[in-house]
């Protein structure tokens, strides 16, 4: 084989990221901070930049990332040869100048379990090119206090790494030239997925400065977050964006040790719990959006289907022809698409005359609207006819 067919082989074979939409070039920079709680935090902003001749592509996955060969590699799958070579580029320029303009809002991520940010490439990209500094938190791994059970063990790792984020908050003000005069701290949202869409509701009941608070596809057990009784409501606007099931196989339900309609039962009625007790009493009103479009899994949020991966059948429902025939790229665009439509509602410097978000493609969504405190709520669509995640981080 010659050197060119080599190259071109190689070429073909290479995955590749969907480039950002928005007007501005995105830039990347790394750093490293140690919290009180002396945990070392590897923080990343993506920015909208302005293109400078010696910046160069930043690589997909930095080097200080912190998460071992092998679990990078499992996650991965067929794409990690690409990305630990090298071959798999990302739209961001390493240390770009942040472009010309004035303050500009922030948004604060927190990743899913087992996964660095960097898995979450696409959609960091796009929000910068868009006019957002995105805040990425890499937590080290934590060992949780003991627990009673995997739920209690959960809520501990929340109130962990929603610490985390709040230190990263404290720090924006410090943050070097001239990202410190250009950020606005009265215009933060707060997001995450899976673990860490939980853990970004937990910063938002602990800290006032989120403006906005957004969970993606992190259920426990049918709701989006925590609450106690007798602990104050959430009082930002709050959005959790899952994704549609289809019914499981039966065997799946043996293993779980439950029946189909045990299953169904308890699911409702957790559901119903989580709009009585959550959605309907944060006060800044909330929303929640489940993706029908086929195929689309919890994975769906992440680069990594988009990359590649397929999934186990433990994650994803959908029969084999289905997930082959949906588009990865398309998912993961209207994922973000909801994400921004969210946080440019919310964030905006100028007041906005609608009431909530208009939210695109609202053929392939689940649309409930809660009004508030007073639990007054109302139903863009139709409830769904079987809610929707089966699996969580």
């Amino acid at each position: 084989m010659t050197c060119l067919a080599a190259f071109l082989l190689l070429a073909a074979s290479t995955p590749a990221l969907t480039p950002p939409t928005g007007p501005h070039p995105v830039g990347r920079s790394s750093l490293t901070w140690t919290s009180p709680q002396e945990r070392t935090l590897f923080v990343q902003l993506w920015y909208p930049a302005r293109k400078a001749r010696a910046a160069q592509p930043a690589p997909y996955l930095p080097a200080s990332s912190g998460f071992s060969h092998q679990s990078l590699a499992n996650l991965f799958g067929p794409s990690w040869p690409a990305i630990e070579s090298g071959a798999l580029q990302t739209y961001a320029l390493q240390n770009a100048p942040l472009a010309a303009g004035g303050q500009l809002p922030v948004l604060l991520f927190s990743p899913g379990g087992g996964a660095p940010t960097a898995a979450y490439t696409a959609q960091m990209q796009e929000f910068a090119s868009r006019g957002y500094i995105v805040v990425t938190v890499d937590h080290p791994a934590t060992t949780p206090p003991p627990a009673a059970n995997p739920e209690a063990a959960e809520r501990n790792l929340s109130d962990v790494h929603a610490a985390d984020l709040k230190f990263v908050l404290d720090r924006l003000p410090s943050l070097p030239p001239p990202f410190q005069s250009r950020i606005d701290l009265a215009r933060i949202g707060a997001f995450g997925h899976s673990r860490g869409g939980r853990t970004a509701a937990r910063l938002c009941q602990i800290d006032t400065r989120p403006k906005a608070c957004l969970n993606q596809d992190g259920n426990w057990s049918w709701h989006p977050y925590w609450r106690d009784p007798g602990q104050p409501a959430l009082q930002q606007p709050f959005m959790m964006l899952d994704h549609f099931d289809p019914d499981l196989p039966a065997e799946v339900y043996r293993k779980m040790g439950t029946t189909r309609e045990e299953y169904h039962q308890r699911r409702s009625r957790r559901q119903a719990e989580a709009r009585d007790r959550l959605y309907t009493t944060v006060a800044g009103g909330s929303y929640h959006l489940t993706i029908t479009t086929p195929g689309i899994s919890h994975n769906s949020f992440l680069d990594i289907r988009l990359l590649g991966r397929q999934d186990a059948g433990t994650i994803n429902a959908w029969p084999q022809e289905i997930q082959a025939a949906t588009s990865h790229a398309r998912i993961l665009v209207l994922i973000t698409s909801l994400t921004r439509a969210f946080f440019d509602h919310f964030l905006s410097p100028t007041p906005k005359r609608s009431p909530g978000p208009a939210f695109p493609n609202e053929k392939e969504l689940i649309v409930r609207r809660y009004g508030g405190a007073t639990g007054r709520r109302s139903t863009a669509s139709p409830p769904a006819p079987t809610p929707p995640p089966v699996g969580t981080q």
